[in-house]
């Protein structure tokens, strides 16, 4: 039996060996958006494929990575796994995303016997898709190479033909190809360390001390549960449309806590969809077992106990358990939405330990770049930053990536600039964007690029005209995503989800959505307005129509005017319910 002592050094032991992986990937890939961004998911599993450590990167990729290990073992057999061997996949339905989000998976040996297995999924480039990021894709075919559990390296040795299939089917064949190497070398060098702490304190010891990380994290997690309010909680929201048909998309989730039970159940949201909106069911679980652990043991390292309170219901052939060969490309977007609107179904119970709405969006934008001669290229844009829900105590964050992006980074501009021929003419803060409260909602970004030679320009952006966006206790919505291109010219077009071919001098401008306020806006503190104001992040227009606050300039400082602020108030405190 491993003491706790024991239990803690192998704990951290493993987390250390998960992030020396991360800092080996992040220093041999070829993509800005993978070594700026930090577009993966790393993880450890032990012999019997139960979470014993991450790193931060994407939540909805570290989530999945266990049925991307399962799925390698179930096709090429459990017995013909051998030291260094290195899998790979590309299956929507077995990795829970889109096939450039391809999935590597090696198996930890130590003394003949697995002991564990690394596991590791990122955005490897291009693979071939009809675009360079489809929007309009209907089946899985249209979406890029897919590779079932395929043989990188067997037995140390890197299997050439498969490398070649990878670069036959890219865009950036040199690029994509380089980006498949450096994930499998991570995998090896976090595996090497896994094998050395086995060493030191024995395979005995280290599967103790992994039981009672287990144990403990279900205890802790088993007990948050049991202090949220028995009951069941609806929601209801919708997407703009599904890609290719016009009609907005419904989604539903019920949420019931029994004791130390957390179901959910998505059974009301809509039937699989035409357009590449569909979540394969691990991306849906994914996004749930986020929600469950940042209401939970939200601090603490990951591992497998935290999330065994969890059950989620979604019906085989709905948009969050879609059948082959249903299209997946977009199918992160409707699990951003499940991770805002789970914690609001549970702020009729527990509003005081739930944020707001935020931006609910990764308000996704793209110009690319491919050079077939060299075989290089790369992404310009990429997630953009939103602003976060009002808390009950304190205003919601400005221009931070969606939650569902919450290991990861902004590029900076400088470095899309280097890499694609785009130039960044404006970069700032969404005035009036975040939605008023006793606490104010974050604002988004106003962002516009400016194209520098011919390039395609591809945005995914969701919650632009069809949400249901609610603030708490009174607080107001935030504003909605907003996409624009060729701005100000007989050709301006406003779409969420589209595909563009630019020229030198075409521009596209960018505006995030904000995240929607906490409370009453009359019982926000007037001098807080002011400071708004002066900030820039409230109009003075918005200032007296929602919080009610006069200003008035004495000399050249702006001030609160404080009678007539109050008469304002008592005036539409008489006019809201």
């Amino acid at each position: 039996m491993a003491d706790p002592i024991t239990t803690e050094v192998i704990r951290y032991e493993l987390i250390s060996a998960a992030e020396q992986l991360k800092r080996c990937f992040k220093r041999t890939t070829t993509l800005a958006i993978l070594y700026e961004l930090n577009d993966f998911g790393i993880s450890i599993y032990d012999h019997e494929l139960r979470l014993i450590a991450d790193v931060p990167g994407i939540p909805l990729f570290s989530g999945t990575l266990n049925y991307c290990v399962k799925s390698c073992i179930d096709q090429v057999g459990l017995s013909n796994l051998a030291p260094g061997d290195v899998l790979t996949t590309s299956v929507p339905f077995d990795t829970g995303s889109q096939p450039i989000d391809a999935a590597l998976v090696a198996p930890v040996f130590f003394e003949n016997e697995i002991v564990a297995y690394t596991a590791l999924k990122a955005h490897m480039g291009d693979l071939g898709a009809i675009d360079p990021y489809p929007t309009t894709s209907t089946e899985m075919y249209q979406e890029g190479l897919l590779m079932p559990a395929l043989y990188l390296f067997r037995k140390g040795e890197l299997q050439e033909q498969i490398l070649r299939l990878i670069k036959a089917h890219s865009r950036i064949p040199n690029t994509t190809a380089t980006n498949f190497l450096a994930a499998a070398s991570s995998l090896q060098v976090g595996g090497h360390r896994v094998e050395t702490l086995v060493g030191r304190y024995g395979r005995e010891t280290f599967r103790s001390a992994i039981q009672e990380m287990i144990s403990h994290g279900e205890r802790i997690s088993r007990a948050a549960v049991m202090a949220i309010p028995d009951g069941t909680w609806d929601i209801v929201d919708w997407m703009d449309n599904n890609g290719v048909d016009p009609e907005p998309v419904n989604l539903h989730a019920s949420v019931t806590v029994r004791g130390s039970d957390f179901t959910i159940d998505l059974s009301g949201s809509a039937p699989q969809q035409r357009g590449p909106i569909n979540s394969p069911f691990p991306g849906t679980m994914s996004a749930c077992r986020y929600v469950l652990k940042s209401l939970t043991t939200p601090l603490l390292p990951a591992n497998e106990g935290h999330f065994r309170p969890l059950r989620v219901i979604a019906p085989y052939g709905s948009i969050f358990n879609p059948a082959p060969p249903a299209a997946c490309f977009l199918y992160a977007w409707p699990e951003q939405r499940l991770m805002d609107l789970i914690p609001m179904a549970l702020a009729k119970a527990i509003p005081q330990r739930v944020t707001a709405h935020s931006g609910g969006d990764c308000c996704d934008f793209l110009m690319t770049y491919f050079d077939h001669e060299t075989g290089r290229g790369d992404y310009g844009g990429g997630v953009e930053a939103v602003g976060l829900g009002a808390s009950p105590s304190r205003d919601g964050e400005n221009a931070l990536l969606h939650h569902c992006e919450s290991g990861c980074c902004n590029i900076p501009n400088e470095i899309e600039e280097t890499r694609v021929p785009l130039l960044v003419e404006r970069y700032e803060l969404r005035e009036d964007s975040g939605g008023a409260g006793k606490f104010r909602g974050g604002l988004g970004v106003v962002k516009e690029y400016h194209a520098l030679e011919s390039t395609t320009a591809i945005s995914i952006a969701e919650r632009t005209e069809a949400s249901i966006i609610t603030g708490i206790d009174g607080g107001k919505a935030g504003m909605l995503n907003e996409i624009t291109y060729f701005p100000g010219t007989p050709r301006e077009l406003k779409r969420g989800k589209h595909k563009a071919e630019l020229h030198a001098g075409d521009r596209v401008l960018i505006r995030s959505g904000g995240g929607a306020g906490w409370g009453n806006p009359l019982d926000r503190d007037p001098h807080a307005v002011l400071a708004d104001v002066i900030a820039g992040y409230v109009s003075r227009s918005i200032a007296g129509n929602e919080y009610g606050v006069v200003l008035c300039e004495v000399g050249n400082e702006l001030r609160v005017d404080g009678e007539r602020t109050a008469a304002l108030r008592a005036i539409l405190s008489t006019k809201r319910p």
